[in-house]
């Protein structure tokens, strides 16, 4: 994997400051991204009746060679869900989306029987294929824990608000330079 030049990575930060509701961009640091994944893991809690905190998103992101934070307002369009999956023993039993609860009523029944152990995982989130998350190799977008959530806007120097929202957009390299 080439090393993108801090140019391309200075563009690709302009590309998403760019996108409707993005309020500011950022790359995250070696050390900035360690945080992240500490407070991530720390974020692994057990929720009583739902089973243990997983944030795959935020574990893909941080697998790959780029990764950007953003801080967004009510106008970003999220991308597709699910948003969460309720697993029973490694199966999905129940997808959370946007505005709903689907549960998967055979298989939770069936899963039921042989398994007892609960898990809500967020999943990586798929970007739209729209200008710049078309342009990025390997991308994915995750959306972090509220401890994370804090850090980034720490990072960013912006107070806590309602309307505000933070995502992590990680990519292993640029496909088209013309961002």
């Amino acid at each position: 994997m080439k090393e993108l030049s801090s140019e391309a990575l200075r563009r690709a930060v302009e590309s998403l400051e760019k996108v409707r509701g993005v309020l500011k961009a950022r790359t995250l640091s070696q050390l900035e991204r360690t945080r992240v994944l500490e407070l991530e893991e720390r974020s692994r809690v057990e929720v009583k009746g739902l089973g243990k905190l997983y944030n795959e998103g935020v574990f893909e992101c941080l697998k790959r060679e780029h990764v950007i934070a953003i801080l967004t307002n009510e106008e970003f369009k999220w991308p597709k869900g699910p948003y969460a999956l309720i697993k029973l023993s490694g199966e999905v039993v129940a997808e959370i989306g946007k505005c709903r609860l689907k549960v998967f009523k055979e298989r939770l029944r069936s899963a039921r029987k042989r398994h007892k152990e609960y898990k809500v995982v967020f999943p990586p989130l798929t970007p739209p294929v729209i200008k710049p998350f078309n342009k990025f190799r390997d991308v994915v977008l995750a959306s972090p824990s509220p401890k994370v959530h804090k850090y980034l806007l720490k990072l960013f120097n912006v107070k806590e608000k309602p309307n505000l929202g933070t995502m992590l957009v990680g990519f292993n390299d640029i496909i088209d330079s013309k961002l």
